[in-house]
């Protein structure tokens, strides 16, 4: 899959594009544009395949510090690790950053992006629980913001995506993960064979993400997925 670099690039262009075409478009001044975009957090149940374990603090200061700057709050995707663990149990686990996360919501000043770890979240099982944390907020697969100038003038988009639009991921995805790399992170704490943790596939997909943007003129693209800014 990593091998053959334009049927890749076209297919991750595929998945933009989509993503783009069904985005919901919301126009914003320049002078309101304050948020703070996280991706990625993979929270877990507090083992050592808990991505999210040793960020925990900071991040809680980081959202404490943009809620005292009445910032939006874009959680990009993949905020629970829900290929390795049940929902219920990671929110019993990090309640007090759901509730954190929630002040946002409160406010009206957040957005829950999903990822390719969050299938479940939408389930009828799932979703009532974390509702419960996002006043019901939608959550959205993209979302463009038209970005204009104090005259009205369209100053260009952000398109803002989990990332990992146009790459398909099976059930035996998921089945290797829980079966096999989990036990592995829990002895290790080394993530393995992701774009997160391998360079050559997370240059490979960063390089299909710049250059569908590059092909777009006054757009800007922000994702997550790698763990790289993008």
């Amino acid at each position: 899959m990593w091998r053959n670099q334009n049927k890749y690039l076209e297919r991750v262009g595929r998945g933009l594009d989509r993503a783009y075409q069904n985005a919901v478009v919301e126009t914003i001044s320049v002078k309101d544009l304050r948020l703070i975009v996280f991706s990625d957090h993979h929270r877990g149940v507090g083992d050592r395949a808990d991505d999210f374990r040793p960020c925990r603090k900071i991040y809680h200061a980081a959202l404490g510090y943009y809620l005292s700057l009445d910032y939006r709050l874009f959680l990009l995707g993949d905020v629970e690790e829900l290929w390795e663990r049940l929902l219920v149990a990671i929110v019993d686990h990090y309640q007090g950053t759901l509730e954190l996360e929630k002040t946002f919501f409160d406010r009206g000043k957040a957005v829950r992006f999903l990822g390719n770890h969050d299938d479940s979240l939408v389930r009828v099982w799932n979703r009532p629980i974390i509702d419960r944390y996002t006043n019901d907020a939608p959550l959205r697969e993209s979302l463009i913001l038209r970005v204009a100038d104090e005259s009205g003038g369209v100053m260009g988009e952000i398109l803002f995506a989990h990332g990992h639009q146009g790459i398909g991921y099976t059930w035996f995805d998921q089945f290797m993960v829980k079966r096999f790399w989990v036990p592995i992170q829990k002895m290790t704490g080394v993530t393995v064979g992701t774009p997160a943790g391998d360079h050559s596939i997370r240059l490979t997909h960063e390089r299909a993400l710049y250059h569908w943007a590059s092909q777009r003129e006054d757009l800007m693209l922000i994702c997550g997925h790698t763990h790289h800014p993008v």
